[in-house]
């Protein structure tokens, strides 16, 4: 999902990941400056976001609104958004990502991460998010010949874990192995909703923001030492 694009200058917002920091986000939310995670996992596009945004303020903020249904309040009758920590945020991460911004708002860099999605527990509705990884065969199919794995090459200008083209599939089969990481988001990483103080239908732009970047912060953390393991044991294997 991460592209071959012009890195724009970075700014630091990790003031945001603390609910009761009383910064206003809008004066690092909007400058233009795209803003990198500490071990830049993920990436907010901000300078794509304003640069072409048909209103000259947010991409993003015109595909909250076109997809204001995501947010609504499903146990009122009135027009008004969620009122759910958990549901407002898997909304504001939904919209913020492919495939329905393309590009996206909110990217993952690292080549392995091949999807990042969300659902809601069965058991007490909290918010769960699932991550593919790509890994390397486990030892016990390291022995098999004639498997084709993960399409490395730079298919669409940038590396990536692909799944190989079904023309590929004429010269052998092919075995993609991954994980599944399956993590609880704990309330204190979730933002609460806030409707746009003109529309109460609608989302509040810099509230959907800043509800992506929390959540992109508090999932670095989780993700961190795994591929960080897994870039120690390709390093040890080259």
């Amino acid at each position: 999902m991460a592209s071959a694009r012009t890195d724009h200058r970075t700014t630091d917002l990790t003031d945001l990941t603390d609910p009761t920091d009383p910064t206003d986000p809008t004066d690092v939310l909007f400058t233009g400056q795209d803003l990198a995670t500490l071990y830049r996992v993920f990436r907010l596009n901000e300078y794509d976001d304003r640069e072409m945004a048909s209103d000259r303020v947010s991409r993003y903020g015109s595909y909250l609104r076109l997809n204001k249904a995501k947010f609504a309040d499903d146990w009122t009758d009135d027009k008004a958004i969620t009122t759910s920590a958990a549901e407002f945020t898997a909304a504001a991460w939904e919209v913020a990502t492919g495939p329905i911004m393309s590009s996206p708002y909110l990217e993952w860099l690292p080549d392995r991460i091949r999807d990042i999605d969300t659902y809601f527990s069965e058991d007490d509705g909290s918010l769960i998010v699932r991550i593919e990884v790509a890994v390397p065969r486990p030892p016990e199919l390291l022995a098999l010949r004639g498997w084709r794995e993960w399409d490395r090459s730079a298919r669409y200008g940038y590396s990536g874990y692909f799944t190989p083209e079904d023309r590929m599939l004429k010269h052998g089969p092919a075995m993609l192995t991954s994980t599944l990481l399956l993590i609880r988001v704990p309330d204190q990483a979730l933002t609460r909703p806030q409707a746009d103080p003109d529309s109460p239908e609608l989302p509040d732009t810099t509230t959907a923001k800043t509800a992506v970047w929390r959540l992109a912060e508090w999932l670095e953390e989780q993700l961190i030492d795994v591929l960080q393991a897994l870039k120690a044991a390709e390093a040890g294997n080259g």
